[in-house]
């Protein structure tokens, strides 16, 4: 309510939006870019989707039902090149949804079963490795939808090599990571307009700020929700 109030140039919300982020549904509309705002909330429908697809055809299955479920996905997006006319937009409404999502959602589950331990030097060659593919990879439609992977073997590689010291306040971050991602579109559309009237790094860092803090605080209120106890 505070963002559409502030937010008079933007789309505004509907009845039927309302409803589709609440119940998240709201990916499965025809223009998912005007329906859901602000930032990133699609991920809330597409993490229901995952968790549905993952428990009624990846639950205790072997690996090759992960495998192939991503082949399958891959397959439906390679139809939708954005060099044909019109497909853009189908593209970009299937991956708001779970077939977008699968490919990570895919890897984190083969390397929860069968990742192992490597060699610092091997961790540095995959993080080298999946700088370049990331960045030539992102000239080419088809190498795209693989460059996720990537990010994702990139990014574990990296956090394996840093130092303990490293590691703590990346810790800390992650414990709020999950208010972070609630609360900081709210506050960047209330706070990066400062940065379009020229203050740009006051607006980014106010932002940055701001959102660390509030993610803190609403951690902080969390653990005075009672949690469900179990039977």
């Amino acid at each position: 309510v505070l963002v559409d109030y502030l937010s008079p140039c933007h789309y505004h919300y509907r009845f039927l939006n309302v409803v589709g982020q609440i119940l998240m549904v709201s990916n499965l509309y025809t223009e998912p870019d005007h329906a859901i705002w602000p930032g990133p909330y699609w991920y809330f429908g597409l993490t229901l989707q995952l968790y549905i697809v993952y428990r009624l055809l990846l639950y205790r299955r072997k690996s090759a039902y992960t495998i192939a479920l991503i082949a399958v996905c891959w397959i439906l997006q390679t139809v939708f090149s954005p060099e044909m006319y019109g497909s853009w937009d189908s593209l970009n409404r299937i991956r708001y949804n779970f077939i977008g999502g699968m490919l990570p959602f895919g890897m984190g589950m083969l390397y929860a079963r069968h990742g192992r331990l490597l060699p610092k030097g091997a961790y540095a060659a995959l993080a080298v490795v999946s700088v370049a593919v990331v960045f030539w990879g992102s000239f080419n439609f088809h190498s795209w939808l693989w460059v996720p992977a990537f990010i994702v073997i990139g990014a574990v590689s990296t956090f394996k090599l840093l130092p303990e010291c490293a590691l703590k306040p990346c810790m800390w971050t992650g414990v709020i990571s999950s208010s972070l991602f609630v609360v900081h579109p709210v506050l960047r559309e209330i706070i990066i307009p400062m940065s379009r009237r020229g203050q740009v790094f006051t607006g980014i860092v106010i932002y940055l700020v701001a959102s660390v803090l509030c993610a803190w605080l609403f951690m902080k209120l969390l653990k005075f929700i009672p949690k469900p106890k179990s039977i």
